[in-house]
């Protein structure tokens, strides 16, 4: 079994904000996983938020 962790950034909405302004850290992260038979499985099966942005990825075990 493999574990995907996906660390995002949460409710990602830049529209009013200049592009000189902009920074990830004004919104909340945090890190999600899912477990799969493949590396494509255990991605699918992480709970990504449509109004997220998927910061990185990792996998367990390497």
């Amino acid at each position: 079994m493999i574990t995907a962790y996906a660390r995002i950034a949460l409710a990602v909405d830049y529209t009013d904000v200049p592009s000189r302004d902009r920074t990830i850290d004004a919104f909340e992260q945090t890190t999600i996983t899912g477990e799969g038979a493949t590396w494509e499985e255990a991605q699918a099966a992480c709970p990504v938020p449509e109004d997220a942005q998927v910061l990185s990825w990792s996998r367990w075990p390497i």
